[in-house]
């Protein structure tokens, strides 16, 4: 049997053939590379490397993009947890955690992106699959929310207070923005993660 290896995400295959398309990224057949193949070229894929800018370089060599992708993980949960609680027994204290926790992810999430971009244009060959363009929506919808959000809760200090008529709006717009964000870190995951050798 041989092995194939997807030169966009890097999953790999045993079979006679190339599957049609890749199960984890979603490309056609004609991405894949037969494995004995892919070590010949391997060479020519370091000099192509040495090429790129040397910012990029430093995004990829120190694995920026998954390091900064923690802050909006970690800190949108528990946001959310913040507001569940301020939505369920009152309160401003958990309220203000909230919203420092949201305004910290907005100074990150720029960086984020950006590193996520230069990921995949870089590693993945910013291949256009279902995969990618779902993750590029979830992160446009959290950043989309997150400043929404933001903004929101500035013009209107008291949008959580108890008796306030925005409050079911805003805690499910929290709640979707992190349901976004657990998408994106899922596909993310299964990037890394799933497939490899």
């Amino acid at each position: 049997m041989k092995r194939w290896k997807c030169s966009v995400c890097g999953y790999v295959h045993t079979g006679d053939v190339p599957p049609e398309k890749c199960p984890l990224c979603g490309v056609a057949k004609e991405k894949f590379v037969e494995i004995a193949a892919e070590k010949l070229s391997r060479q020519e894929k370091v000099s192509g490397r040495v090429g790129q800018n040397f910012w990029i370089r430093q995004i990829l060599k120190h694995h920026l993009h998954p390091m900064l992708v923690h802050f909006p993980n970690g800190l949108l949960p528990v946001s959310l947890l913040f507001l569940a609680l301020v939505y369920l027994f009152g309160g401003t204290q958990l309220q203000y955690a909230a919203f420092f926790n949201l305004i910290a992810v907005l100074i990150v999430l720029p960086a984020v992106m950006f590193t996520g971009y230069v990921e995949w244009q870089s590693r993945y060959r910013g291949a256009r699959t279902l995969l990618f363009k779902i993750k590029i929506a979830a992160s446009i919808t959290v950043l989309t929310s997150l400043v929404i959000l933001v903004l929101w809760r500035f013009v209107n200090p008291e949008v959580m207070a108890v008796g306030s008529s925005q409050r079911h709006l805003y805690f499910a717009l929290a709640a979707f923005m992190v349901a976004a964000v657990a998408l994106a870190g899922h596909l993310g995951g299964t990037l890394v993660h799933r497939g490899r050798d």
